[in-house]
């Protein structure tokens, strides 16, 4: 007979399957009742209980058009919209509170049965998952109960719990929740003030500096680590928090993670075709992994510094459109679109003959030519403003391939910026000669605000306090420029794909000089770090192939033997940068390293993090010492398995009453057992005894109270006495 299925997510989700009808009916009573009984569910009654549930849970309330849309927001909700949905979310609480025929129906009802459609993005609120010492704490004031009154709080404390869910990994807000209602007031809060390492200190203890030491240790020497063990000994919370503490110690150092599966390939993590529709036609179009992307952005830390050199370069406000007329949006958009700029002023004379390559002309004859422009200008007969005919004169004559355009909103706001790289042209079928514009230049765009939040203020340009002129063109002045401030906006602002462009072409150099790049460019420079978890569930060989090689301190860029390989699908060069470090997890209980391709083995350096005793020698709860009880465990499914099943003692770090033992043994201890021992419950009786197995009906028993106690300590005292027995 398999696993029973009645852990707490499937009573949640046969909640959900009937809720769910909402979206195409209205619910039958007898479907509520059915969902008032699952609420009442021991399983699941500390975090879905409420005392007025069968008062305001019924039909009439439940079919009403808010509530719907309520239900519909919630179900909706995702990664891309949180914050939006909790302030619609937020909204539709505020209207159900004055609807005089929804009474009854508050904040926490509410969240109950979103709760169930949505687990990984709403949480019940209720005192029991927000307690009054929390809410004491974040200085919030009570959105929970009968006397709620703060959605707004209701709203921040959403999007907070979400943002904390997402840093730590958690994967639901059912989760955060439950460690939530374990808040007292003699929780230690952790503040801003506290360092990475700080944090890592408390939990791990004196350990903690070692780790840090063997991790550099194996990263300065192989450049890549695994950390593996038992689950739950905090191996992706070390890797995540020794990166922070990388980071803390140098804001420019990065990282990323990603995790290794069974149909995780090489078209993922390194490059591969991936569909593109266009036009309504499908084409393929090579895209880069995330280990190719790192590496190219590892690399262009040691070629920015010498991009973008302003020494002999122009810089000029340009106006594209004038700001508040709408239809001049128009010329904005062709121009960004097509990469141009352009000036009218009335004027469809074509210019060619002016213009030339100001370097190689002298200053008389660029005189000369000036004077040339206005002549034409003035012998139309139309009045032009003199800043508009030295717009002309600008885009025709003396802007020059390399001069940097800064395009204004106004005379206070940049939204574009880019370089110049075309000669004057005239376009007499001018797609904008409505807008009597004919005179262009070719431009790349460097960077383009996505909004109007974007915009950046003349403030940060400029030294002085001034703003822009009104003229379409004209040339800023250097002096009066911050430079420095425009040249790190950009570089860091630069698309990848330009990146890309510039790093590519760095190491064809390279190849063939192998004089681009020198090892002293990468002592000082940022290190990127990326966390692979379960990298053993992945085919190794599948997924790097042949450049499994270059992971090799010595076959990476500026090594004594380094490789640029050419990518197959790209056909484009590819490198390993020394300053980037791989930092893999694997549970031992998934795949032994024994069975780890050698390939990786030999490159890689290991660390086991066992399951940590000494963490819980100070926890008894009920009489119960969770160390004596983890260890126990574990001699027994040694004896029954191997060390590679053990348990690792972060699954019980918060536990702090009998209720939080009985939902941590039942919902997480038991169940992992179960996978360890699939089908075998004479095995699994071994490990916990014949008080929690029963072999006769295949099931475990549930346990509450002194009965529950009483069978834990069996499981201690059993553990010693096989020690005894063994002396």
């Amino acid at each position: 007979m398999g696993k029973r299925k009645n852990g707490i997510i499937e009573v949640i989700e046969e909640a959900k399957r009937i809720l769910l009808n909402f979206k195409n009916r209205d619910l039958t009573d007898e479907e509520v009742e059915k969902l008032r009984d699952i609420f009442r569910d021991k399983r699941i009654k500390n975090l879905f209980y409420y005392s007025k549930l069968d008062e305001n849970l019924n039909a009439s309330k439940i079919n009403h058009k808010l509530i719907k849309d309520v239900l519909k927001t919630a179900n909706d909700t995702n990664d891309e919209n949180f914050d939006d949905m909790i302030d619609k979310f937020g909204r539709l609480i505020k209207i159900i509170r004055n609807t005089g025929e929804l009474s009854g129906v508050k904040t926490t009802l509410l969240t109950i049965l979103s709760s169930v459609l949505n687990y990984e993005y709403y949480m019940p609120a209720l005192e029991k998952t927000v307690p009054k010492s929390l809410r004491d704490a974040i200085d919030v004031e009570r959105f929970v109960g009968a006397r709620s009154r703060n959605v707004d709080d209701f709203k921040q404390f959403m999007k907070t719990a979400n943002k904390i869910r997402k840093e730590l990994g958690i994967e639901s807000m059912l989760e955060v929740a439950y460690y939530l209602s374990k808040f007292n007031e003699t929780t230690t809060i952790k503040t801003e003030n506290n360092t990475t390492e700080d944090v890592l200190e408390e939990y791990e203890g004196d350990n903690m500096g070692n780790m840090v030491e063997k991790i550099d240790k194996i990263l300065d020497n192989k450049g890549q680590v695994i950390l593996y063990g038992v689950p739950g000994t905090g191996k992706t919370w070390l890797a995540r928090n020794y990166v922070e503490k990388k980071i803390n110690e140098d804001n420019n150092n990065k990282y990323d993670f990603t995790t290794f599966h069974q149909s995780y390939s090489y078209e993922d993590f390194i490059e591969g075709f991936r569909p593109k529709t266009e036009n309504e036609k499908i084409t393929y179009k090579v895209e880069d992994g995330i280990f190719k992307k790192m590496c190219i952005l590892t690399i262009w830390e040691v070629l920015k510094n010498d991009y973008l050199n302003f020494e002999n370069v122009n810089f000029y406000k340009v106006s594209l459109g004038e700001k508040g007329r709408e239809e001049d949006k128009e010329i904005f958009d062709y121009c960004i679109k097509n990469n141009m700029i352009c000036v009218g002023f009335n004027d469809d004379t074509d210019y060619t003959k002016y213009s030339y390559d100001i370097d190689k002309i002298d200053e008389k004859e660029i005189e000369k030519r000036r004077n040339e422009i206005y002549k034409t200008i003035d012998e139309k007969g139309v009045e032009v403003n003199p800043s508009h005919k030295s717009s002309i004169r600008y885009i025709v004559l003396e802007m020059k391939k390399g001069d940097i355009v800064l395009v204004s909103d106004g005379t206070t706001k940049i939204k574009a910026i880019g370089v110049i790289t075309g000669d004057y042209e005239y376009k007499k079928d001018s797609p904008l000669k409505d807008f009597n514009m004919y005179q262009f230049r070719k431009v790349k765009w460097l960077w383009i605000a996505k909004n109007e939040d974007e915009y950046i203020d003349v403030s940060k340009i400029q030294k002085v306090k001034r703003s822009f002129g009104e003229s379409t063109i004209h040339r800023l002045d250097k002096n009066t420029l911050n430079i420095e401030f425009l040249r790190e906006f950009i570089i860091n602002n630069l698309p990848y794909d330009d990146i890309k462009k510039i790093v590519i072409q760095k190491l064809k150099e390279h190849k063939k000089s192998k004089n681009v790049f020198k090892s002293d460019n990468f002592k000082n420079a940022p290190k990127y770090y990326l966390i692979i978890d379960e990298i053993n569930r992945g085919n190794i060989s599948n997924i790097l192939g042949e450049l499994i090689t270059l992971l090799e301190k010595d076959k990476r860029l500026t090594g004594k033997n380094q490789i640029i390989a050419t990518l197959p699908y790209s056909k484009e060069p590819f490198a390993v940068p020394p300053n980037l470090y791989i930092i893999g997890t694997m549970n031992t209980a998934d795949r032994s390293i024994a069975l780890l391709d050698i390939a990786l083995r030999r490159r890689f350096g290991f660390i086991e993090i066992e399951p940590d005793y000494e963490m819980l020698k100070d926890k008894n709860i009920g009489g119960i010492n969770l160390a004596e009880l983890l260890k126990a465990l574990n001699d027994k499914i040694v004896i029954s398995k191997d060390k590679d099943h053990r348990i690792g003692h972060s699954y019980f770090l918060n536990v702090n009453d009998k209720n939080d033992l009985w939902f941590v043994w039942y919902y997480e201890i038991i169940p992992l057992l179960e996978e360890y021992f699939y089908g075998d419950f004479e095995g699994l009786k071994q490990v916990l005894g014949d008080k929690f197995v029963d072999t006769n009906n295949y099931e475990i028993k549930k346990l509450e109270g002194d009965e529950f106690i009483n069978a834990l300590n069996a499981i201690i005292q059993n553990n010693q006495n096989i020690g005894e027995g063994n002396e």
